[in-house]
């Protein structure tokens, strides 16, 4: 018994990275935005926008992140990503986040804006 046990545990734990956990926000890829987008903004406006953004990007990080260690646990102990199954996933988000502070960035670097942005995406 004990070892059917262990074969069913051994299993499901070679299973793990392929039931569909939620994705590492590090290695979320920028979504595309045009710069164009920006384009018509003053340097001050283009700060704002960025630090807007960077909150935003670090909440949802925080939030997928909590949401990758929900499918963890999930999948371990009954086989469901259950953090994703409830909503959590911010893949999406993150992505459209980092894709607007590439263009914001872009776009602040062609102004000839003085000074740094605070904090760049991943």
């Amino acid at each position: 018994m004990l070892k059917a046990q262990l074969a069913v545990m051994g299993f499901a734990v070679m299973l793990l990275p392929l039931v569909g956990c939620a994705p590492n926000p590090t290695r979320i890829d920028p979504k595309p935005v045009p710069v164009g987008n920006y384009a018509s903004m003053t340097c001050g406006e283009l700060t704002t926008l960025h630090n807007v953004d960077l909150r935003s990007l670090r909440s949802n990080d925080a939030e997928q992140r909590a949401t990758r260690r929900s499918d963890a646990w999930g999948v371990l102990l009954i086989g469901l990503p259950v953090g994703r199954m409830a909503g959590g996933n911010r893949a999406d988000r993150i992505a459209e986040l980092k894709g607007e502070l590439v263009a914001i960035d872009s776009t602040f670097a062609a102004h000839h804006c003085s000074g740094t942005l605070l904090g760049q995406a991943d």
